[in-house]
């Protein structure tokens, strides 16, 4: 069985490193990316089954980088739950109307996270499951 791939999408070191620990025990193959375009680059290149995106990105906000991976077909099997500082929280709605399937507040709770993405991952292999596509 393929080992799930993690890409994990802020500009904030400290909040990279606590997903990364959270998510270490995890047989994940995990990415970073600290900004929108260098997060859909390598989501192009790379088979990503889920993403974890701060909302509050330089360049391009996450919101911009959720519109892209649900235009583009070769992205949209990617679960994505976005990372929410106070500030953007109004987003939230907008993302799960994007497709996003969860938001978490930061800052972040390494059992959360651990949590969330193992819920969405097994979610995502159970539906590839049903469908019979594994």
């Amino acid at each position: 069985m393929r080992v799930p791939t993690v890409l994990i999408v802020d500009d904030c070191e400290e909040d990279l490193d606590l997903v990364e620990q959270a998510l270490g025990d995890e047989e994940y193959k995990m990415y970073r990316a600290r900004s929108g375009p260098d997060a859909i680059g390598l989501m192009m290149s790379t088979r990503i089954d889920m993403v974890l995106l701060d909302l509050d990105l330089p360049e391009m906000s996450g919101i911009a980088v959720l519109e892209v991976i649900r235009y583009i077909p070769r992205l949209m099997r990617s679960q994505v739950l976005v990372l929410v500082s106070p500030e953007q929280t109004h987003n939230v709605r907008r993302a799960r109307g994007l497709g996003a399937r969860g938001a978490l507040n930061k800052p972040l709770s390494s059992e959360e996270v651990c949590f969330e993405v193992r819920a969405a991952l097994n979610e995502a292999t159970e539906m590839l499951i049903f469908a019979g596509v594994m």
